[in-house]
This record gives C-alpha cells, sequence and structure tokens, in this order.
C-alpha cells in the first residue's frame, strides 16, 4: 500500500491509530500518581479533623477515625502499584514511611480509647500533620517521574518513527 502524507509527515495505512496506547507499567505509574494526590487529599482533611478534635471539640474525633479507616487503604494500593510500575527506589520508600506513619497514626488513634494511654494520643494531630508533610513531597517526585518517563517514552517513539523511514 502507499503510504499517505499529512502534514508533511508520511502516514502508514498499516500502522493501528491506537499504537500509542500506554503499557500496564505506565498505567500502573499514572495510578501510583493519581493515588498519591488523592492520599494527599485526604491526608490534609485528616490533620484537619485532627487538630479540630483536639482544640476545639473532642467528639469529631469518631469522624476523624471513620474518615481515617476509610482511606488508609490507599497506601497499600499505591505500593502495589508502585512496584507494578517500577518506581525508583526513593519513591518506594518514601511510600513505606507513609505506610509506617499510617499504622502509627492507627495505634494512636487505638490508644485513645485507653484513658491510660490518653496522654500518647495527644500525639494523634501532630502525627497528621507530619504525614501530610510527608506526602506531599512524595506526590512531588511522583509527578516528576511519571512526566520524565512519558517525555522520554514520547521521545523513543520519535526515534523509533523517524529510523523506520
Amino acid at each position: 500500500m502507499e503510504a499517505m502524507r499529512h502534514s508533511g509527515q508520511e502516514i502508514d495505512p498499516m500502522e493501528s491509530p491506537y499504537s500509542d496506547r500506554r503499557t500496564g507499567r505506565q498505567f500502573a505509574r499514572v495510578g501510583y500518581l493519581y493515588l498519591t494526590w488523592l492520599l494527599v487529599g485526604c491526608l490534609a482533611m485528616h490533620a484537619f479533623l485532627s487538630v479540630w478534635a483536639v482544640l476545639v471539640n473532642l467528639t469529631w474525633r469518631t469522624v476523624d477515625v471513620a474518615f481515617f479507616d476509610g482511606f488508609a487503604w490507599i497506601a497499600l494500593l499505591m505500593l502495589v502499584l508502585g512496584a507494578i510500575g517500577r518506581i525508583p527506589r526513593a519513591l518506594l520508600i518514601l511510600t513505606l514511611l507513609v505506610i509506617a506513619l499510617l499504622i502509627l497514626q492507627a495505634l494512636l488513634i487505638s490508644s485513645s480509647r485507653d484513658l491510660s494511654a490518653f496522654a500518647v494520643s495527644g500525639l494523634h494531630a501532630p502525627n497528621a500533620l507530619v504525614l501530610l508533610g510527608v506526602s506531599v513531597p512524595l506526590g512531588r517526585r511522583a509527578q516528576r517521574f511519571v512526566r520524565a518517563s512519558d517525555t522520554v517514552r514520547a521521545r523513543s517513539k520519535r526515534a523509533l518513527r523517524i529510523t523506520r523511514r
């Protein structure tokens, strides 16, 4: 078949228009990025609820605990997607740090129910702020990594098209 011209470039009619589809690894990387920013948003709300419960009204603690139970699984899913997407070791270590801080947060929440450990539960709100402080740089690094990997992929596809001609 004869090659067609479009905008000064030759187009191979046998080449699929869907050849630019992402691979599973790239989907995992983008999913990791979206989940990271979702976790940052949830942690911002959780930090607000934690501080609100400590400073304003202690009855908000039940809302805070219920909200925390609803989003804590996101970090585990991030770890799975990070392994599939082969993210850099630094991002994996930060993800593991977030998981460790989430476990500590759950322990601080459970200690708040015991009156003898009530002083320890006061660390719940500062730990929520530390979690937020760790997850924001994680999101920024993940965003830089996904952008860089998409740029490298686009450049290699362009180079492959040039060498085909």
